[in-house]
């Protein structure tokens, strides 16, 4: 039986709500929706391909952060190989962008064959059947560091 005095304080509680469970007190980052496909001719290998780049940064932080891209490239799945670097890419916005408190921002970014070459010898490390990933790196001026951001393994499409 509830007494008087816990129905009070369940009563408080209820009233004042929960707390936001949202700890991101520095941006955070991650990238969606990767793809790519591959373009060969008899010497060079290429890519074009995109993903989105997702920045959070939640309500319980001090201020905006201004949020730079510094690197990105495309590993082996397990991260033990360099196969593009750097990825050269466009961005939409582009870069800095201003994370607001409490608040995602969505960076489309998009990358060309032309910009991303490889030794055909890569052809089959970029078709692996476990996938590649794309890792990079991003300056948070909240945090005063840089952070680093890195998608699932993908497949990149058009292999032999």
């Amino acid at each position: 039986m509830f007494t008087r005095r816990s129905l009070a304080a369940i009563a408080a509680l209820s009233l004042t709500g929960c707390p936001d469970p949202d700890a991101a007190v520095f941006v955070e980052a991650s990238i969606d929706n990767p793809t790519a496909t591959l373009q060969m001719s008899p010497l060079v290998a290429a890519l074009d391909g995109s993903f989105t780049l997702n920045l959070h940064l939640g309500p319980r932080a001090s201020g905006q952060s201004l949020a730079q891209l510094k690197q990105l490239s495309l590993t082996s799945e397990d991260r033990s190989a360099t196969l593009i670097a750097p990825l050269e890419v466009t961005t939409d916005p582009s870069f800095p962008v201003t994370v607001p408190v409490d608040s995602d921002v969505t960076v489309a970014i998009s990358f060309a064959a032309d910009d991303n070459t490889a030794d055909v010898s890569l052809v089959p490390a970029l078709c692996d059947p476990n996938g590649i990933v794309i890792v990079g790196a991003l300056d948070d001026s909240l945090r005063g560091a840089t952070i680093p951001v890195a998608s699932a393994p993908f497949q990149v499409q058009s292999c032999p």
